[in-house]
This record gives C-alpha cells, structure tokens and sequence, in this order.
C-alpha cells in the first residue's frame, strides 16, 4: 500500500503469496521476479534467504499470465564478498 500511495510502480517478488499481494493491492504496478541462484565462492550467501527455485518460478510465471499481472522481467543476487 506505501509504495501504490508514493507511486513505486516497479518491485520485486520471490513467491506466488507476493504477487498475490500485488494482484490484490497494485495489479498495475509493475515487478520482476528475483531467481534463486547458486554461487559457493560468495562471502554472504543470499541465495538461501532470497530468490524463487525453479518450481516456484513457473508458478509464479503461471499466475502472472493467469490473473494479467505485469511481470517484466528477472533479478538475482549472487551474494557478496
């Protein structure tokens, strides 16, 4: 609800419950999907707190396309370090 009342039109989700959310609150907005991937030689490792698997991605995928969600594009973090 924030970011719809200061016009943040872009955001990023990593599950079905998020663009769920979004569908509910924003359907307008705007989101790209943020992908879980792995990286071993990273110093902080991000990818086991943030990012949809591959499951996970197709159904999101699949609930965009089901309820006209304006999914754009991907994201990742490969970690830091």
């Amino acid at each position: 609800l924030y970011a719809k009342s200061v016009n943040v039109k872009l955001t990023v989700v990593d599950s079905v419950q998020e663009a769920c959310k979004i569908q509910k609150y924003f359907p307008e907005s705007d989101f790209l999907m943020r992908l879980h991937v792995e990286n071993d030689k990273a110093l902080y490792k991000l990818n086991d707190k943030f990012g949809a698997n591959k499951k996970e991605a197709g159904e999101i995928m699949d609930f965009c396309i089901k309820n006209n969600l304006n999914l754009k594009g991907i994201s990742i973090h490969i970690g830091s370090g």
